[in-house]
């Protein structure tokens, strides 16, 4: 009878101590807690975080992953995504896939992205855009990161927007993810960045990407490889568009 008593209390206490584990493995599964976490990687613009419950990153959010190498890049945008804030209007839920329509509020960087295309001319015309193809990622890198270092002077962080985005997530092993990243998304998390630069520069995020093939980073490619060809591509669209002269 001691030995049934024994056994049945061991079986309480084992219970006991895997109870909360289970509870966590749960949560993780839930999708209001992958939300939470999505949104909060996004806050602090932390390209890795937010991969964990992204999918697909799309054509827009190669820009995102590419300027996360560049320290100031890195630096700037998390600053901008710090004041962002955000309120989930709607979720409908069926099945493994959900549309979360969130309205966002988040810093618009007209400022800066007028004066990052500026000096990417002024680099261009001191030669420095000469043989981006040939340059080593840390070349590139080094490169981008003085253009943004010379932009952020008289940056304002008080320009916002609001824009309204239908996110679609899917149910993962582990946890829900974004299925794809649109440009719409992708445009909040860098405050309004490409937007801008098409304003500015005609510019094309599927130009800047490349071939499609290369819009999705491989989760076997080496880190920083597709960033930095990403990185060439937005600064040689930007040199080469020479600037209409006035008569």
């Amino acid at each position: 009878m001691k030995k049934i008593h024994a056994l049945v209390m061991s079986l309480i206490m084992l219970f006991i101590v895997l109870a909360p584990a289970q509870n966590v493995e749960a949560a993780g599964k839930s999708l209001k807690v992958s939300e939470k976490a999505f949104f909060k990687e996004m806050k602090e613009f932390d390209y890795k975080g937010m991969n964990r419950y992204v999918k697909d990153w799309g054509e827009g959010g190669q820009l995102v992953s590419a300027f996360y190498m560049v320290p100031s890049g890195k630096k700037y945008f998390a600053k901008c995504a710090s004041k962002m804030s955000y309120r989930i209007i709607s979720t409908k839920k069926k099945g493994n896939k959900a549309d979360v329509k969130v309205k966002f509020r988040y810093v618009n960087c007209e400022d800066f992205t007028f004066n990052f295309c500026m000096n990417a001319f002024y680099y261009m015309a001191d030669g420095k855009l000469d043989n981006l193809s040939s340059m080593s990622e840390k070349q590139v890198i080094k490169l981008v990161n003085g253009i943004i270092d010379k932009s952020q002077k008289d940056t304002k962080f008080n320009r916002f927007k609001t824009k309204t985005v239908t996110i679609r997530f899917v149910k993962a092993k582990n946890c829900w993810k974004v299925q794809k990243v649109s440009d719409k998304l992708a445009d909040v998390m860098m405050a309004n960045f490409a937007s801008n630069l098409q304003n500015l520069a005609t510019f094309s995020i599927s130009s800047a990407c490349g071939e499609k093939s290369a819009y999705v980073i491989p989760e076997t490619s080496e880190y920083g490889t597709v960033q930095k060809k990403v990185l060439v591509k937005v600064l040689k669209n930007i040199y080469g568009r020479k600037p209409e002269l006035s008569a």
